[in-house]
């Protein structure tokens, strides 16, 4: 765990990571119904109230840690077509084609030469997400806003869409709610390294408001097209509207997260958006837990080292 981090979370009794206590922050915030989120957009607003990691607590005899049942979800995600039997290639419609460096005859470039193609097919992706105007939103935005992390990633984590912060700045989760993200990352040692950060949508929806179906549909194939190109074995959903549009199924939040999703060799969790924990601090030992379940999935997939206790 960070060292800066000491000071908002503990260790208990058998070595478990958990969220310090901090009573003094108890009903400092207006809770909502348990099933608020899939009535108030996940997209952070500048009025929202603050609240930190450190607020994380964990209630005496806290639910056990997510199960990976995967009974009644099995909506593959965009790319993955049934029947499919490993995760994708990067050889989608339009990158079918070796990359510049490799000399024919030779199957496998050599580690430098792969990642400077990778670099070069992603600078190619971002090229077109800058281009892009397939929908109203291109008209309002001042950034498109693409991502954030590492190229190639075990973890893709995907949101909604961007806010005021992130339209400006031109990545994904860097306001309260990404705040509240990377803390989370970091006291679960998920490291910028592990994890890539985009949005269903890359264009901020005019005041905040979730994306329209049609403006989710627009964006689906560079969505599509980052997925195959980070080739994530763990995504994590956060929150209503990125579950919807990512697996088309209608299901409530609140009943769908912490379940993993398995799919031809992907792992898939719904979780709430860190900004609905934001407004409604009484869930945040369940993101908690299911962060804490994506890192031991990391680990099982032999795509992570073991935590350290």
């Amino acid at each position: 765990m960070a060292e800066g981090l000491k000071e908002d979370y503990a260790v208990d009794g058998e070595g478990a990571k958990q969220p310090r206590q901090h009573p003094e922050s108890k009903g400092s915030i207006v809770a909502l119904p348990a099933e608020a989120e899939e009535n108030h957009p996940a997209i952070e607003s500048p009025e929202e109230n603050a609240l930190t990691a450190q607020s994380f607590e964990v209630a005496e005899g806290s639910a056990a840690p997510p199960s990976e049942s995967e009974e009644g979800l099995s909506v593959p995600p965009p790319e993955m077509e049934e029947g499919s039997a490993a995760p994708p290639s990067e050889s989608e419609e339009g990158l079918s084609a070796p990359p510049p460096e490799m000399e024919e005859g030779l199957s496998v470039p050599p580690p430098a030469q792969q990642r400077k193609s990778e670099e070069l097919l992603f600078q190619e992706f971002i090229a077109q997400c800058e281009s892009c105007d397939r929908c109203g939103l291109a008209a309002g935005r001042s950034n498109v806003v693409v991502w954030r992390g590492n190229i190639k990633a075990p973890l893709m984590i995907i949101g909604e869409g961007p806010g005021a912060e992130e339209d400006l700045q031109g990545k994904p989760f860097v306001g309260r709610s990404g705040q509240l993200l990377d803390q989370l990352l970091l006291a679960w040692d998920i490291r910028e390294e592990n994890f890539h950060i985009c949005n269903i949508v890359k264009c901020r929806p005019p005041e905040n408001r979730a994306p329209k179906p049609d403006e989710a549909e627009n964006c689906r194939p560079l969505l599509t097209r980052q997925f195959n190109l980070v080739k994530p074995r763990v995504i994590l959903l956060m929150g209503a509207t990125a579950y919807k549009y990512f697996t088309h199924d209608n299901s409530g939040i609140t009943k769908v997260r912490g379940k993993w999703i398995e799919k031809s060799g992907f792992w898939i969790m719904p979780t709430f958006h860190p900004a609905y924990i934001l407004r409604d601090p009484r869930r945040k030992n369940d993101l908690w837990e299911d962060m804490g379940a994506a890192r031991r999935k990391l680990t099982e997939l032999k795509l992570l080292p073991e935590l350290d206790t």
